[in-house]
């Protein structure tokens, strides 16, 4: 599964934890580029995750609207992962062991 980031700088740490969630494409928009203004989202990702405080409200309004026009999933959080992680479940989504080998299911 694709995430996008939008916001922050240093992303691995973030990267690391979210393939635990299965997600392992990552794509990073910094939102403090005038050109980041312009972009659109071509290909859908399956998450979008804006850092608030990294980005301006009008940049993060646009955000929004573009991914409730897709249809993109969106988690709006601090940047910092205990922030991030409670998001993530509360949209449902949970950690998985890494190994399906040993799940029973």
């Amino acid at each position: 599964m694709s995430v996008l980031f939008v916001g922050g700088d240093r992303l691995q740490l973030f990267y690391d934890h979210m393939e635990e969630y299965g997600f392992f494409d990552f794509k990073h928009w910094s939102g403090r580029k005038g050109k980041d203004k312009l972009k659109k989202i071509d290909k859908a990702p399956d998450l979008c995750i804006i850092f608030v405080n990294f980005v301006s409200h009008n940049f993060a309004n646009m955000m929004r609207k573009e991914c409730k026009k897709k249809n993109i999933p969106l988690i709006c959080s601090e940047r910092k992962w205990c922030h991030l992680e409670q998001k993530l479940e509360q949209k449902g989504l949970k950690r998985s062991c890494g190994d399906c080998n040993k799940c029973n299911f």
